[in-house]
């Protein structure tokens, strides 16, 4: 009889475990989408800044293979 108790709330606990670890990636994966969703608000920025530096008629010039954070302040400006 106790080892079939002992049984039950083994699966109970195995079961608890499981919908947590579910429950933990399915948060996850909306924080993925979230991401993704940003990122896509970023290249519509990019997009929409292209193509008012076009209507202005400001050149545009990629910035330096180096990453934007250490060019110089006269490149980003």
């Amino acid at each position: 009889m106790q080892v079939a108790l002992v049984r039950q709330a083994q699966v109970a606990l195995v079961r608890q475990a499981q919908v947590a670890l579910v429950r933990q990636a399915q948060v996850a994966l909306v924080q993925v989408a979230l991401v993704q969703v940003a990122l896509v608000q970023v290249a519509l920025v990019q997009v929409a800044l292209v193509q008012q530096a076009q209507v202005l008629g400001l050149p545009l010039q990629p910035l330096p293979a180096k990453d934007a954070c250490s060019a110089p302040r006269s490149v980003l400006h």
